[in-house]
């Protein structure tokens, strides 16, 4: 983190003060931060992690400090500890620059035809993997990859909605899932005519055919996920920050595991 701008350190140090407890104020937070900026530049960042809904704003009341607090607080899986543990590296990534074939690098609404987002799910992904919304991008792997796309007009091996998948395998048969769906309505309703309210439920559904030990990688404008209030048979392995400059808000690429062993 030694190259991360002020903004960063902002938003690793909230991420990971609210793996330690459920709420923070600004000054706490400035309490525990090594060479702490501004108080306006921290208030700043909370108030844009509030509208990317990473976290929610209680306002204080009279001179009383507003509160920030962990949406996905009372969800989080318990280990026995008064505080949920859940503690992983988040990696910043600048995008920026060119593709191999020369052309400029930026994230487009084909996720994986960026070379810096593709190499990193290529590195997680194992096994027999489903790709359940797969696109244009085909991932290499030297294992079998089903590709899955409710456009006909794709090279897939299915033409699904993800919401189907359910029926169409048995529970626990991937080792691996990879979940990019469209990040927004207005990208569901561009490329699927699709409600973005259907995420979630897809991602419970695609839970369910991960085997135990595998991987649910996700893609999307928040760090939700499996691990992140969900299921307690699931923890974060890694989360990625993909910045795409200061007009834009940042995506994210998570890393989740279920458990081999629960109870």
């Amino acid at each position: 983190m030694s190259s991360a701008t002020t903004g960063d350190r902002i938003w690793y140090a909230v991420l990971f003060h609210l793996t330690r407890q459920e709420s923070l104020t600004i000054e706490g937070l400035r309490d525990e931060m090594e060479n702490p900026p501004a108080r306006q530049t921290i208030y700043r960042r909370l108030e844009s992690m509030v509208d990317l809904g990473v976290v929610e704003k209680e306002p204080g009341e009279g001179s009383a400090p507003s509160v920030y607090r962990d949406p996905n607080a009372e969800k989080r899986p318990r280990t026995g500890k008064e505080k949920p543990q859940v503690n992983y590296p988040l990696y910043v990534h600048n995008v920026g620059g060119r593709e191999p074939d020369g052309s400029p690098t930026y994230i487009g609404p084909w996720t994986f035809s960026t070379k810096m987002v593709r190499d990193v799910v290529e590195e997680w992904i194992e096994g027999r993997v489903l790709n359940a919304c797969a696109g244009k991008t085909e991932l290499e792997h030297d294992a079998e990859i089903v590709r899955n796309d409710i456009n006909p007009e794709m090279d897939a091996d299915l033409n699904l909605d993800v919401t189907e998948l359910g029926e169409h395998f048995e529970e626990e048969s991937f080792d691996s899932v990879v979940f990019d769906p469209p990040f927004d309505q207005s990208q569901a309703k561009e490329h699927y005519s699709m409600h973005d309210t259907q995420r979630g439920p897809a991602r419970r559904l695609l839970m369910r055919l991960v085997r135990p030990g595998g991987v649910f990688i996700e893609c999307g404008w928040n760090d939700h996920g499996p691990a992140l209030g969900y299921a307690e048979d699931w923890y974060r392995e890694a989360c990625h920050r993909y910045r795409r400059g200061p007009s834009y808000q940042p995506m994210f690429l998570t890393v989740d595991r279920r458990r081999t062993v629960f109870g």
